[in-house]
This record gives C-alpha cells, structure tokens and sequence, in this order.
C-alpha cells in the first residue's frame, strides 16, 4: 500500500485493512513503521469525520470492571 492521506472512506477502509494485516508487525521494521504511520492517518481521520461522544464515567468503570 502507498501511504498517503486519507481523504474518502474506500481510503479509510484501504488503511484499516492494511492495519490488519501489519497488527502483529515485529518492532523495529518497516512493516512497523508502516503500521505507526497509518495508525496515525485513521486517528487523524477519525477525529475529523467520526463524532465520538466521551463515554459515561459510570458506564466506563463498569465496562471496565467486568471485562476484567
């Protein structure tokens, strides 16, 4: 994949499939570097097009608690 910005959701979908397949990177290669760089694009992105409300503190703890 060319790394290059993210500007249209088929791009989005481009760069989270290549996360995928780059997840279990080792450290230290270009792979991992690749991987950093797009993960850095789809936050960008995703703070830009996607309205994510900050969760219930109450509800948060909650999750927490019992997904541990």
């Amino acid at each position: 994949m060319t790394l290059k910005p993210i500007k249209s959701e088929a791009d989005y979908a481009a760069a989270l499939q290549e996360i995928e397949r780059l997840w279990d990177a080792e450290p230290d290669t270009p792979e991992s570097d690749t991987l950093e760089i797009l993960v850095t694009l789809v936050e960008v992105y995703e703070r830009e097009h996607y309205d994510l409300p900050s969760p219930d503190p109450i509800a948060a703890l909650e999750y927490f608690m019992e997904s541990r």
